[in-house]
């Protein structure tokens, strides 16, 4: 059984959400997968996360492979959450992301989610 997705940004043209935040933060694939804690590289990070995790992976295989434990990634998605709350340019990189990846009903389905619990 193939656990592998394959994200389409254009119609027919795969893309991954890694190369894509990539492209969007300057980052390097490779150092987004690093095991570091440099603030720009993190929210690259938390970014790909949540974009995997709007596109319907489970937070089990998001684990592996980052090669982290599911805490990891579940703290991740809720330290974005907090961060898309109050910060303007990170609201911005993941809008970015979504809209390249065609990701944006799965997007507003969860910021509504976000909304009822902080009652925004």
């Amino acid at each position: 059984m193939n656990n592998k997705t394959t994200y389409y940004a254009y119609p027919g043209i795969p893309f991954s959400p890694t190369q894509i935040v990539s492209d969007i933060t300057g980052i390097p694939t490779n150092t987004i997968y690093a095991r570091t804690r440099k603030r720009e590289i993190v929210k690259a990070r938390k970014i790909v996360i949540l974009t995997k995790h709007l596109a319907g992976n489970k937070i089990c295989h998001i684990a592996k492979e980052f090669k982290v434990n599911h805490a990891t990634i579940i703290h991740s998605l809720r330290t974005l959450k907090e961060e898309l709350q109050t910060t303007e340019p990170t609201r911005l990189m993941v809008a970015k992301a979504i809209n390249r990846l065609q990701l944006v009903d799965e997007y507003n389905q969860y910021l509504q989610k976000i909304k009822k619990e902080f009652w925004i």
